[in-house]
């Protein structure tokens, strides 16, 4: 048996909802797929996106990417009282950082700083790949449809 912490998705808290987001490389067809995941206070899901992208073969990046679509469709919803997850620390730590990291997805942790200012509740944090199971396979369904 291997010793390792399995973290779980939690429920977010009342009046909240949780916003997972992922991304998977599919470097063998040269594309990656994005996936998010919202749900509300009960664990019902509001919206889902799974979403073939092309151009993007750094993790980080897409992980990036994947962050960035997924506050495109909040941004049209109006939604606060938000909590965010992702399982890629790099991002997580980018985003919170004043200066990024000099890497190709600076441009694009600037634009969700940006977007994030226009949130008035939001929190934001790293989660272990079991805590973030739905936008994994989210991410990857975008072969078999999109």
């Amino acid at each position: 048996m291997r010793n390792e912490t399995v973290l779980q998705w939690k429920l977010p808290p009342c009046g909240k909802q949780k916003l997972n987001f992922d991304a998977a490389l599919f470097h063998d067809i040269n594309f990656a797929g994005v996936g998010v995941i919202l749900r509300n206070e009960v664990g019902e899901v509001v919206f889902a996106l799974s979403r073939k992208e092309i151009g993007v073969s750094a993790v980080d990046g897409i992980e990036a990417l994947a962050f960035f679509r997924g506050l495109q469709m909040l941004l049209n919803m109006g939604c606060n009282g938000l909590i965010i997850e992702g399982d890629s620390m790099h991002v997580i730590d980018d985003i919170k950082s004043r200066e990024p990291r000099f890497t190709s997805q600076v441009p694009i942790i600037k634009e969700i700083q940006q977007i994030l200012r226009h949130l008035s509740d939001w929190e934001l944090s790293h989660v272990g790949r079991w805590g973030n199971e739905a936008a994994h396979f989210a991410s990857k369904t975008c072969l078999y449809g999109g």
